[in-house]
């Protein structure tokens, strides 16, 4: 399952503060630890963060600022080894098919 969380600085979504966090909300729906998790527009956005301490394995950050990525990385130190950056734009990046895990479909939709 690919979730594509369009993040903030923040796990909050500073349009809406009183919905839960993302990362909250993709630990509901993202139970398998090895889904495919792709965090659009993540850059500095600490949403990869808690990913990784909630043990997901299969986490990219994509942004079309390699600074915010930079800034990611080297928060994350070592960690940041465990995740795939891609600095591009959302709208002509070159991302790996996605194979989905056995019983699981893409949603419809994302709201």
């Amino acid at each position: 399952m690919v979730i594509a969380a369009f993040s903030a600085p923040t796990d909050r979504c500073h349009a809406h503060p009183d919905k839960p966090p993302r990362q909250e909300v993709i630990r509901r729906v993202v139970t398998d630890l090895d889904a495919p998790i792709i965090d659009v527009g993540g850059g500095a956005s600490t949403l990869v963060d808690g990913l990784l301490d909630a043990g997901y394995r299969a986490v990219t950050v994509l942004d079309l600022a390699p600074s915010g990525l930079a800034r990611a990385q080297q928060r994350l130190g070592e960690r940041a080894g465990l995740v795939t950056w891609i600095a591009e734009d959302v709208l002509t990046a070159h991302l790996p098919p996605i194979t989905m895990p056995s019983g699981m479909t893409a949603p419809s939709s994302i709201s």
